[in-house]
């Protein structure tokens, strides 16, 4: 037999025991007969080891029924049944089917324990308690607290049925139900009588709360607006845990809103398998009830739905389909199920209402009719949302409509005064002139200015100025060393010693000697080591000029422009032709050196073209003195832009100041913000320039 097959049996076997158990719930037997046959059919389904009912009438719980409890070894520890009540008395008060691992209680077995709550008319009654495998597989334990819980269910259908039939029958029918103290003793108050409730047996409550709610959906236009308020609100008209909307848009089923979330996330899990199995049922046209059985559910809805349970933990999910709906007040009919088919039967499915209890399986009493006329009312309005988003130019034509609504009544008077206002501030900026100067900054500086280089390689080992130090031409300010220079001026200096000592032993020997031959020989050789003599002389005239340029002088009179030397240069390895420092003529003419951005040069070359001359106004204030406002005049632009880290591209530009003495005590390198005029534009380019100048740029207008 194959594993598919045995799989298919197991599941028919647990199918046909829930059926029997579902009888047996609406069976008229005393607990008696009922309990043990329930158990007997729920540890057969699970294949648990043992599993017990404990009943409770208000005060201690107590164990009422089991099976297999004793042979498990439940007893064998003192301790186990105070353990035990921990677990069921947690049951109780929180209403959740749970499972515990063995390592999560002390009881003495090594047993899965499900516990699941029952209950008659929402008042906890009792727990059934499940001895389980301790080896079930994590992906099996969610399917087993589903099964159980849906057991509990049916089992707490019996009791209420049982509580039911005690009040019709009193003490006799209680006589029939066995021994009391096997039994459960339900401790229910009578309830009130129930008046006859109007407009199809709902209460009248709901109706109000029904006026209250299609009230804010009228207000709702777009889609997003409906189903949040569909969501939100109708979780509360109808009294469950979480509603839902979702809504059919071409091949796929967008969930547009949840109940408790303001937005939601496509991506979750949870919402892509609501959207998967919303999909299915709108596909399908008819509602879905999920209670816990999926027996007699369509073969592609089980998958989906098994998704979604598992990732959602609901036990009760109910699917009502939106369609387009034409007329919400319909004739009465004998058989409204039936028109209701015939009316959707070529309507078209446009979304779909989800309404979920998380912690029980059993419908609320009047849901299903409270949710049939809740999702007549979501679909008109969900329609009616998806119509309005569907007009073309929606947006634009609200506007319209509501730019109209200024030319009616006592609007018109302040809307002409209005345009009236625009229309001159327009012709103003378009024709009303205004100088556009182009900003940018700078410093001021004298125009005398040179920079020292350093004359060879070398090492700085002795600085003889500071910065801010006043001085002369020719005055030294570094001196460098150069240890190659110096080695090869030594052994120049010693070769040339050398060569001079075989010049004079030479002439010695020409003077001792009497043959000519010897002589002319001597004499040759003489005047080889005299050239060499002449040449070595002028390498060490060459190597003590380049150490005397070792000593680096002022080339202008001035100031030393450059701040800590010692940090710069002191000890310091230089190049040949590395600027060291810079002296100024502060005494001399002072100008401004602006750099201007290369975007804003075109105004200005424009201006000198209109001009005929590069003279063009300038005024300026100092960064430290920035009431005071001077004048100037522009006199050069350097012909190559130059990089800028802040600025990018920039342009320097020399300024002749008008009045030199107006300034105050100048300095070095004070930071100014220049102003240059280049002629008179439009009010709005000079206001907007820039937005104009980024519009023309990118778009090339």
């Amino acid at each position: 037999m194959s594993q598919a097959t045995e799989l298919a049996q197991l599941r028919e076997k647990v199918l046909r025991l829930a059926r029997e158990i579902e009888s047996l719930s609406e069976a008229d037997i005393p607990p008696d007969a009922f309990f043990p046959e329930f158990l007997n059919r729920l540890t057969a389904a699970v294949g648990a080891r043992g599993a017990a009912v404990w009943l409770s009438d208000g005060g201690p719980i107590r164990l009422a029924y089991q099976l297999g409890l004793e042979e498990s070894g439940f007893y064998s520890a003192p301790q186990a049944t105070q353990h035990n009540d921990q677990l069921l008395r947690e049951a109780l008060s929180t209403g959740e089917t749970k499972a515990y691992l063995p390592d999560e209680t002390q009881l003495p077995t090594r047993h899965l324990y499900v516990v699941a709550p029952l209950s008659v008319a929402a008042e906890p009654v009792g727990v059934i308690e499940v001895l389980q495998r301790p080896e079930t597989a994590a992906s099996a334990k969610a399917g087993l607290l589903q099964f159980t819980e849906q057991m509990a269910g049916y089992a707490s259908r019996y009791l209420t049925r049982q509580r039911d039939a005690g009040r019709r029958g009193g003490d006799g029918a209680r006589a029939r139900g066995g021994d009391r103290e096997n039994r459960p003793n339900v401790n229910v108050s009578p309830s009130p009588p129930v008046s006859p409730s109007p407009k199809g047996g709902l209460p009248p409550a709901f109706w109000t709360d029904l006026e209250k709610f299609l009230l804010q959906l009228e207000r709702s236009r777009t889609v997003g607006e409906v189903a949040s308020t569909a969501a939100s609100d109708g979780r509360i008209l109808l009294n469950v845990d979480r509603v839902s909307i979702a809504r059919k848009r071409g091949r796929k089923t967008p969930v547009e809103a949840i109940s408790g979330q303001e937005k939601v996330n496509p991506r979750a899990n949870l919402v892509r398998r609501m959207s998967a199995l919303c999909k299915v049922v709108m596909a399908g046209r008819e509602p879905l009830i999920y209670t816990g059985a999926v027996e007699n559910l369509p073969p592609q809805l089980e998958q989906p739905l098994a998704d979604y349970v598992a990732e959602s933990n609901s036990r009760l999910v109910m699917i009502v389909p939106l369609f387009e709906t034409g007329e919400l007040v319909k004739p009465e009919l004998e058989d409204k199920e039936k028109e209701r088919r015939l009316a959707q039967k070529d309507a078209r499915v446009i979304g779909c209402i989800v309404a979920e209890q998380i912690n029980d399986s059993r419908v609320p009493p009047a849901l299903h009719e409270k949710l049939d006329v809740t999702a007549d009312h979501v679909a008109a309005s969900l329609q009616r949302a998806i119509t309005f988003e569907r007009i073309f130019l929606r947006r634009t034509l609200l506007a319209i409509g509501r730019t109209g609504e200024w030319f009616h009544g006592r609007k018109l008077a302040k809307t002409l005064a209005i345009i009236a206002a625009v229309a001159a501030v327009s012709l103003a900026l378009f024709f009303f002139p205004w100088p556009y100067k182009v900003v940018a900054e700078g410093r001021l500086m004298p125009e005398v200015q040179r920079d020292v280089f350093a004359p060879w390689d070398g090492e700085v080992t002795q600085l003889a100025v500071r910065g801010g130090e006043v001085v002369k031409a020719g005055d030294p300010l570094a001196v460098l060393r150069n240890d190659d220079l110096r080695a090869e001026q030594i052994r120049v200096s010693e070769e040339l010693s050398g060569k001079r000592k075989a010049v004079t032993a030479i002439a010695g020997q020409i003077a001792d000697r009497n043959s000519r031959q010897d002589q002319a020989q001597l004499e040759g050789e003489l005047v080889a080591a005299q050239a060499e003599v002449t040449g070595l002389e002028k390498q060490l005239e060459i190597l003590e000029e380049r150490a005397e340029r070792l000593k680096v002088t002022a080339p202008i009179t001035g100031v030393v422009a450059t701040f800590q030397l010692d940090q710069l240069l002191q000890n310091r390895p230089v190049r040949r032709g590395e600027v060291l420092m810079e002296v100024m003529d502060d005494k001399a003419t002072w100008h401004l050196e602006v750099d201007v951005e290369d975007r804003r040069m075109g105004h200005i070359l424009r201006a000198i073209q209109r001009k005929g001359d590069v003279g063009l106004p300038v005024e300026f204030v100092l960064a430290t003195d920035p009431e005071t406002r001077y004048s100037g005049t522009l006199k050069k632009i350097e012909s190559r832009a130059q990089t800028d880290s802040e600025l990018g591209n920039v342009v320097r530009v020399e300024i002749a100041l008008d009045n030199p003495e107006a300034l105050p005590r100048r300095r070095i390198g004070a930071e100014v913000r220049a102003k240059i005029n280049t002629g008179d534009r439009a009010l709005g380019y000079v206001l907007f320039g820039d937005v104009i100048d980024f519009v023309r740029k990118h778009l090339w207008l």
